[in-house]
C-alpha cells in the first residue's frame, strides 16, 4: 500500500514513484555515468544533455560533485551509490513526464473526437433539410 492504494506490480510501483536502488551499485565497468544514463532513454532517440544536467543537479543536492564522463570502475561505492539514487529519481521523473504527455495526448484525442462527431451530426442534420 502506498497513500491507501495497492500496488500489485513493478510498473504500477514505478508509476507511483517506487523505485528499487539495490545496496551494492547494479553499474557496468568500463561505462561512464553519462553512458548509463543513455541507457535509461535506450528505447528512446532524444539527446541526453537535459538529463545529463539534471542528474548533476541531483546529485549536487545530495552533496556530490562527480564527473558524469567518470568511468564506473575509477569511483568510490559512495559515488556510484549517489548515482543509483539520482538515476532513480531521474527514472521517476521521466515516467512522470510521459504519464503528463500521454494524458495531454489522451485530451488532444477526445477533442478531435467530439469535433469529428459534431461535424458529422451537422453535415447530416444539412442532408436531413435538404431532403
Amino acid at each position: 500500500m502506498l497513500y491507501g492504494n495497492r500496488i500489485d506490480d513493478f510498473h504500477e510501483a514505478i508509476y507511483a514513484g517506487v523505485v528499487k536502488v539495490e545496496q551494492s551499485p547494479n553499474l557496468a565497468p568500463g561505462l561512464t555515468l553519462k553512458e548509463h544514463l543513455a541507457l535509461l532513454l535506450s528505447s528512446i532517440s532524444v539527446k541526453t544533455g537535459g538529463l545529463e544536467r539534471r542528474c548533476e543537479e541531483l546529485m549536487g543536492r545530495l552533496g556530490v560533485r562527480v564527473s558524469l564522463d567518470a568511468r564506473v570502475e575509477d569511483l568510490s561505492i559512495s559515488h556510484l551509490r549517489i548515482f543509483e539514487i539520482a538515476k532513480a529519481l531521474l527514472l521517476c521523473e521521466l515516467l512522470e513526464e510521459a504519464e503528463r504527455v500521454r494524458r495531454s495526448l489522451q485530451n488532444v484525442f477526445m477533442v478531435i473526437c467530439i469535433r469529428i462527431f459534431l461535424n458529422l451530426s451537422f453535415l447530416r442534420r444539412n442532408e436531413d433539410l435538404n431532403f
